[in-house]
């Protein structure tokens, strides 16, 4: 029997959904409704994911979208047939694309079943790739453009400034899915999910970006990063600043396991010009687990 791993905000009622999978013949799996004790609740949810057959996101304009959209992102890591239920007012990010996508209200039933029905029955997941691992690639001269850009701004950059050309420069990178966070106490604006970087490092990468960072924040980002990573979503943390202290003064507050790294934005970009960024965070990864 197939089974769905359906993902939406806990306050959206899905019993309409429930009942149109099942009767395609399809077992539903929601997170409210799993059996977890004593275990990592997000550990579980990975598990969950990677053991049905298919995926289904519901993405709502009334509601928090941000635990949704991060099980996506495991869900197109996992090569799971994944579909997007939204509602009509809601666009689904740019940086988030490539699946099959409704726009209906959830309680439409006879909509849904017709959906279902269409998707159910794909042989393949039209995110599927080949075996081989998805990878990233250098942006060559573009990657210079983009430090001009940045020495352009200048002091004057504000960090949205900053995230618009990390984003670009991630996309062109050929990352396949970026989740931005809605909620900038979380200690992270956006995550990653890179292939080549499931073994040994993980995924997601929570990039977390500063327009002038201070030794203090610094600390507090690895403090707080490191402190939560037994029930954090992120498996590494990259930060990613415009101006801060000198290299020397940030090194000590590197750790190689689990990975947390800071990089100037100059210093990143002009460094995927001829590497990938998972060949940049890997060859990092390695100079810390040396001890170079």
């Amino acid at each position: 029997m197939k089974t769905c791993f359906v993902s939406a905000p806990v306050t959206v009622d899905l019993s309409v959904l429930k009942s149109a999978l099942e009767a395609e013949g399809i077992k539903p799996i929601l997170p409210f409704e799993l059996d977890i004790r004593g275990a990592n609740f997000r550990e579980q949810i990975e598990k969950a994911i990677k053991k049905a057959t298919l995926f289904i996101a519901v993405i709502s304009s009334d509601a928090e979208n941000l635990n949704v959209l991060f099980e996506l992102g495991y869900a197109s890591a996992s090569r799971k047939r994944i579909a997007v239920i939204q509602d009509r007012d809601f666009e689904l990010p740019p940086n988030i694309s490539g699946f099959p996508v409704v726009k209906c209200k959830i309680d439409d039933e006879n909509e849904l079943r017709a959906f279902l029905k269409q998707f159910s029955r794909q042989q393949k997941s039209s995110a599927t790739r080949s075996s081989e691992l998805a990878k990233t690639r250098p942006l060559s001269g573009r990657a210079k453009q983009m430090v001009a850009h940045l020495k352009a701004l200048g002091q004057r950059a504000t960090e949205k400034e900053l995230e618009s050309v990390l984003v670009d420069a991630l996309r062109e990178s050929g990352i396949r899915v970026i989740a931005e966070s809605s909620a900038r106490d979380k200690g992270y604006d956006f995550a990653l999910w890179i292939d080549e970087l499931e073994y040994p490092i993980g995924n997601p990468v929570l990039v977390e970006l500063k327009s002038n960072l201070k030794l203090p924040t610094a600390r507090a980002l690895r403090t707080n990063f490191l402190a939560q990573r037994e029930t954090a979503v992120g498996k590494a943390l990259l930060v990613v600043y415009l101006s801060g202290p000198p290299d020397s003064d940030l090194r000590h507050l590197q750790t190689g396991a689990p990975l947390v790294l800071f990089v100037s934005a100059s210093r990143l970009l002009s460094a995927l010009e001829d590497h990938s960024l998972a060949q940049f965070v890997r060859t990092e990864r390695n100079k810390l687990a040396h001890g170079v």
